[in-house]
């Protein structure tokens, strides 16, 4: 593979999701229940007083003391929206205690955070979903509201909504989903839309002020920069605390009760669209700089004429026999419309341990990642950062098409490119802009022109759909380049299918991607010993067994074509037809099977401390054109050596007590078994273990008793072949055939170990290859420059494992120590 292989698309996997939890004493169903924080755990804001923010059980207390505020009014619908639009059941388990199923880690964080701010699903049916409202003063009501219809998520719709009767008569509609999808169905979508563009505007200015402000800070000696350990929070932050079971949800714009402002949270709360808008884009920004995955709610109720009107359309869609997917989503894009905006989540997407490791170490080897993701840009950017696809001195390249005209800004990148050397350039486009680029022909060649110039794309807001197109092209436009997809959700499923290899990580988004993938790993960071190691030695035993079987049968074969100028050229075999049949099933297929199975040229250890090792397989340096004519070279003289002194044994000096073309074939056929099977499982096999020493004695004792199994088993002989008793009576008690055995075996040992030891010479002073002496690469190594790890010859670090103390020296590289747990990345 040549990047995970060429080019490389990462879906980066969680390990566990948090949402607005609440410090508790008490629990209730296996929930905690809501408790007052101190003031003294509250964060501050720079340069606001010590009332600028209410901790989430300040404001569940202040919706219970005042339910007809609007503030109390619009935080409850926020927090139901969480409680009911989704498609999770509860279980109560033996225990009396509540969980939920649902369909992904995002739901169940958002049913969860409802539940800790008070209202927990307790049963649910396919007609009516139960909650139980906990008050601060811990008085528990239940409310039922009636399902009426639910329109699921979808990869294309990007939204899911649920239509519900609340116990008070309304029917009211919920729709959560990404906002792109979110924002044009506003009742203000004009206005909604141009905030999100100048907070977006706004955000970028900052981020790239920044970004130059730290390229001018100087590093330190591992080459970070000091202004990096410190987090720039937003105003709305979803925080550890030690002494708490989960997060705490901080909300701004609050002061406590003893504070007027926080008298005046309705007042705030009536506040003009156009602010609500700019404070709910500029939080999900926030959010999404700390690399949160946000989402919006909104909301809308429905008089019973309409909704009578738009149920029998879509029964009528949800009933069709043909075209029903796109009948329902186009019933479903007409009630989904002129919402009021409820407000934004925002979910922590954990990286799993040693992702940005395996990220490092798979870029040393030569492999571009991709990362082609749903979230937002901000969210995707800070997501590539803390994964180390995005390195703090990156050159950043942002494709948009808000800001029109896109070829312009693709023919920058591409100059940018270019003319860019020794920096690593990262490359960001949207799923939107994605699309219109697919629509111009010329655009989209630009754009699959400018590829391979980047060492990393990141696509946001990218569809399953998008994502697997992408695979598609780099394969079309770029055969040489060979695809990995990694992904762990249902959504990358038809990406791992298009690309070349895929890799399904089964976790908690479920087993989908597992179980289409061509392979099934439980951590990302696994990925290191998959590719760089599992990957190499199947590549080095690939070519291995390629090369062998190649060898073994020019070799063997050919001492059959020399004899033909001694026959007239009459296709007379020099070798007995029984033991010619069984040559590749019984004498020589263990010699190849064993070390295309076990071979292992370099350990575990060096592979993973060296990742630029893997570049072997990427650059074709274990089977190529030179590689293998240099071993038909070596299978044609080694045949002759064996040919002509045979021959010489029988017709030269004729000291041979049989004179048959049984005998003289058999001497051959021996000498092609015994030494083919000792080349290939004994010198040319680095990793020699029990079942290679078994394979060698069953593979040549085997021969030996065949050959005692033939003499008993002719009969008469009537062929040019004196099989019966030749072995037993004949050339198998004569010494000169046994000596000419021996001298022959000795003759090419010699030349395989002088030739090894030869070149193990001149690889430690630096003068292997030979053809290459006076090259400029080698005359600047003469002259003292060091050499990349890639360069060197296999055989050198075969050298350096054989040093004392190297094993541990490598481990120490890789961070692997004996004793760690069987869960360690490395």
């Amino acid at each position: 593979m040549t990047g995970l292989v060429g080019e490389k698309k990462v879906s980066t996997t969680v390990e566990q999701r948090d949402v607005a939890p609440i410090k508790t004493d008490a629990r209730q169903h296996g929930r905690p229940s809501l408790q007052q924080r101190p003031s003294s755990d509250l964060p501050r804001r720079p340069g606001q007083g010590t009332g600028s923010f209410v901790s989430t059980a300040e404001l569940i207390r202040y919706i219970a003391d005042h339910p007809s505020a609007a503030i109390s009014l619009k935080a409850r619908d926020f927090i139901l929206a969480m409680a009911l639009c989704h498609t999770a059941l509860p279980e109560t388990t033996k225990d009396g205690t509540i969980t939920f199923q649902a369909s992904s880690p995002d739901e169940l964080a958002l049913l969860e955070a409802a539940q800790d701010l008070g209202y927990l699903m307790i049963q649910r049916s396919s007609h009516s979903i139960t909650l139980l409202r906990s008050g601060a003063d811990g008085q528990q009501n239940r409310e039922v509201y009636e399902v009426l219809d639910v329109i699921e998520f979808s990869s294309q719709r990007k939204r899911m909504s649920i239509i519900v009767r609340c116990p008070d008569g309304r029917i009211w509609l919920l729709c959560k989903g990404a906002d792109s999808v979110i924002v044009p169905r506003l009742q203000q979508a004009a206005l909604a839309s141009r905030k999100s563009h100048e907070v977006r505007r706004s955000i970028q200015a900052e981020r790239e002020q920044l970004r130059r402000s730290e390229q001018m800070t100087p590093r330190n000696s591992f080459g970070a920069r000091p202004s990096m350990t410190s987090r720039r929070r937003g105003s709305m932050e979803i925080r550890r605390d030690s002494t708490a079971e989960h997060a705490r949800l901080e909300v701004p714009g609050a002061e406590r009760t003893s504070n007027p402002y926080l008298r005046r949270l309705q007042g705030f709360a009536v506040a003009s669209d156009e602010t609500v808008f700019s404070r709910c884009f500029k939080h999900m920004d926030d959010f999404a700089m700390q690399g949160l995955r946000t989402l919006l709610f909104a909301h809308k109720t429905i008089s019973p004429s309409e909704y009578a009107g738009w149920k029998k359309l879509y029964q009528d869609a949800t009933t069709s026999l043909t075209g029903r997917q796109e009948r329902i989503e186009a019933a479903a894009d007409m009630i989904e419309q002129s919402f009021d905006l409820l407000g934004a989540s925002a979910i922590e997407d954990k990286l799993q341990g040693g992702v940005p490791e395996t990220i490092d170490k798979l870029r040393r080897a030569n492999i571009k990642i991709w990362m082609l993701t749903g979230d937002k840009r901000e969210t995707a950017i800070n997501i590539a950062h803390s994964a180390q696809i995005c390195k703090p001195e990156s050159d950043l390249f942002i494709l948009d098409s808000a800001k029109g005209n896109l070829e312009a800004q693709l023919r920058d990148a591409a100059m940018l490119y270019r003319d860019a050397i020794g920096v690593h350039s990262v490359l960001v486009i949207d799923g939107h802009t994605l699309s219109q680029m697919d629509a111009e022909q010329d655009l989209k060649q630009i754009f699959y022109d400018l590829i391979p110039l980047v060492d990393s794309v990141i696509c946001c807001r990218a569809s399953p759909s998008q994502k697997a197109g992408i695979v598609k092209a780099i394969r079309s436009r770029i055969p040489s380049a060979l695809t990995l997809a990694i992904g762990d959700g249902a959504n990358d499923i038809a990406m791992i299918q298009a690309c070349h290899v895929g890799v399904g990580i089964s976790g908690k988004e479920g087993l989908q991607a597992a179980r289409v993938a061509d392979y099934s790993i439980a951590k990302f960071c696994f990925l290191q010993r998959l590719l760089l190691v599992h990957g190499r030695w199947n590549y080095m035993r690939t070519a291995k067994f390629i090369l062998m079987t190649y060898w073994k049968e020019a070799w063997f074969y050919l001492m059959q074509a020399l004899y033909q100028h001694h026959n007239g050229y009459t296709g007379t075999s020099l070798y007995e037809n029984y033991s010619l049949t069984a040559l590749n099933t019984l004498f020589t297929s263990l010699c190849v099977i064993v070390p295309g199975i076990f071979e292992q040229d370099l350990k575990a250890e060096t592979l993973l401390a060296v990742p630029e090792l893997y570049v072997y397989g990427q650059k074709n340096m274990g089977l190529n054109l030179p590689y293998y004519f240099r071993w038909m070279l070596l299978a044609v003289s080694e045949s002759m050596i064996v040919w002509f002194v045979t021959w010489a044994s029988y017709g030269h000096f004729a000291q041979m007590s049989d004179n048959g073309l049984f005998a003289l074939g058999n001497l051959n056929f021996s000498l092609g078994v015994v030494f083919t099977n000792y080349k290939l499982l004994v010198l040319e096999t680095h990793y020699k273990t029990v079942i290679v020493g078994i394979s060698f004695l069953i593979t040549v004792g085997g021969w030996w008793a065949w050959q005692g199994f033939l003499s008993h088993a002719y009969s008469t002989n009537i062929s040019p072949y004196d099989v019966k008793g030749g072995f037993t009576s004949t050339f198998g008690n004569d010494p000169n055939w046994w000596l000419t055995l021996m001298a022959v075996l000795a003759i090419l040992t010699v030349m395989e170990l002088g030739y090894k030891s030869i070149k193990q010479s001149l690889l430690m002073t630096g003068l292997w290859p030979v053809w290459r002496l006076f090259g400029a690469r080698t005359r600047a190594r003469r002259d003292g420059l060091a050499r990349d790890a890639e360069e060197l010859d296999v055989g050198l670090w075969q050298a350096m494992e054989k040093e004392p103390g190297m094993r541990e020296r490598f481990m120490r590289m890789n961070d692997v120590h004996e004793g760690d747990d069987e869960d360690d990345c490395g």
